[in-house]
């Protein structure tokens, strides 16, 4: 009886390697896809600490401004310098405000002169960039 090349059972050495070539790239698009996914979930993790260090920080210009050096009731900029986050006046952790510098500006309404917009800019650097988030509110000028 004769035997085919169709008979065979098995794997030739190039099928195999094949196969574990089809393997490897497949593994290494996992790996570049999870570590994509884990770097999008830090900078995620940092944006969302960053809101709520800039959200408790505007709560409290709004509630203690003349306590922190604002004046709601003028125009300008306060302060002329960005200063570190005051973690105690704003009621948060201070290891959470760590790395942050805030700088508000005041400035009459366009539309409502008889109101005030606050910009809160919250900058602190992330993986060597310079970020930045800001919160605007409007509040009565007459305190």
């Amino acid at each position: 009886m004769q035997h085919t090349a169709s008979d065979r059972q098995g794997l030739t050495l190039v099928e195999l390697i094949l196969a574990l070539l089809i393997l490897t790239v497949a593994f290494l698009i996992m790996i570049q896809t999870f570590g994509r996914g884990l770097f999008l979930q830090q900078q995620v993790a940092g944006q969302s600490q960053a809101i709520l260090v800039a959200q408790a920080q505007m709560e409290a210009l709004l509630r203690d401004a003349p306590g922190l050096g604002v004046s709601l009731s003028g125009a300008g900029t306060f302060p002329e310098e960005p200063k570190p986050v005051d973690a105690a006046a704003v009621g948060i952790d201070r290891a959470a405000a760590q790395g942050y510098t805030w700088q508000v500006t005041v400035a009459p309404h366009e539309d409502q002169q008889a109101m005030r917009e606050i910009t809160l800019r919250l900058m602190w650097t992330e993986r060597g960039r310079e970020r930045h988030i800001e919160l605007v509110s409007l509040t009565s000028s007459q305190q």
